[in-house]
């Protein structure tokens, strides 16, 4: 039986075999023809490839995961939109809110972000021109960076503030125990506990002793724990706007600083050859096809 049709098969391709070759050639050279951009419009890809910088790691997640969202965040399409006027180039009406909604969901499958196993990550952008697409996808990197570099301004911004503000209190108060110090020393002649009472013990001890230092004395035994614990907290509140300080010119210069926070390993360039429709392809596709149907139909007829 399976002989019998290979038999059939090769009789129709022998017969018709002219017939055949020709309808395979037309539909080829017709398959060509609507592959040309007047029929069909070509789409040409981007690729640019970038790797995270100077983001900290938080618990499991990486570096990269954390650059994809930002590059996968509502923020960034907006500018990319706007920096290119895509909304006008995509042809969407800006009066229909679902329309636009729907524009910025296939934003996704226009600009699409990979991660590699090296860590880094593929930028590809694909529009029906190439220096679109190439615009893109080096804008991307830009603008990934500058938004990051803002959310970290606003957040380093929050810090100075607080930080600010933890100085000035501590400034207030390191003043107000400065004047109480200040009010034991000319009032009570109380001006260093520990170095006062050790400076009298030796004079006691060599039989010095008169009105002045009694009265000395006696100012320390009252007022002399005061001044220790004043003394001591001025210390303390020393160290601790030394610290605030130190802390706060350090997010002062992280808030001004101009980092960037992605680095382009490659810039996208300018794509000479569509990634749709592919001619060869197409080509391919319909002669095969034509030429099995041809038989196929001739097979057919013949019985």
């Amino acid at each position: 039986m399976s002989e019998l049709k290979i038999e059939e098969i090769k009789n129709a391709i022998f017969q018709n075999k002219v017939k055949i070759s020709v309808t395979t050639i037309l539909a080829a050279i017709l398959a060509w023809v609507f592959t040309l951009p007047i029929f069909v419009t070509p789409v040409y890809k981007s690729t640019t490839c970038i790797y995270p910088t100077n983001l900290l790691r938080y618990s499991i997640e990486s570096t990269s995961e954390q650059l994809l969202e930002f590059l996968n965040s509502k923020e960034l399409q907006k500018v990319i939109v706007k920096r290119f006027n895509l909304l006008a180039h995509y042809e969407v009406d800006t009066t229909n809110e679902k329309e636009v909604h729907v524009f910025y969901e296939d934003l996704n499958s226009i600009i699409q972000f990979r991660k590699t196993f090296s860590e880094s990550i593929l930028i590809s952008v694909e529009d029906r021109s190439p220096a679109l697409a190439r615009d893109i996808a080096n804008a991307v990197v830009e603008e990934v960076s500058n938004l990051i570099a803002k959310l970290k301004h606003e957040q380093y911004s929050e810090i100075v503030q607080h930080l600010t503000q933890q100085l000035n209190r501590a400034n207030r108060e390191i003043n107000a125990i400065d004047s109480i110090l200040k009010s034991l020393r000319l009032n009570y002649g109380v001006l260093d506990y520990k170095l006062q009472v050790k400076e009298l013990s030796k004079k006691i001890a060599t039989g010095k002793s008169d009105a002045e230092i009694n009265k000395i004395i006696e100012q320390l035994k009252i007022h002399g724990g005061q001044n220790l614990i004043y003394d001591q907290l001025f210390y303390i509140q020393s160290y601790i706007i030394k610290e605030i300080a130190v802390e706060l010119n350090k997010n002062l210069l992280l808030m001004d600083s101009k980092i960037k926070y992605a680095v382009q390993i490659y810039k996208a360039t300018l794509s000479k050859k569509p990634i749709y429709p592919i001619p060869l392809l197409v080509i391919f596709i319909c002669a095969i096809s034509t030429f099995v149907i041809s038989i196929t139909y001739l097979v057919y007829k013949s019985k």
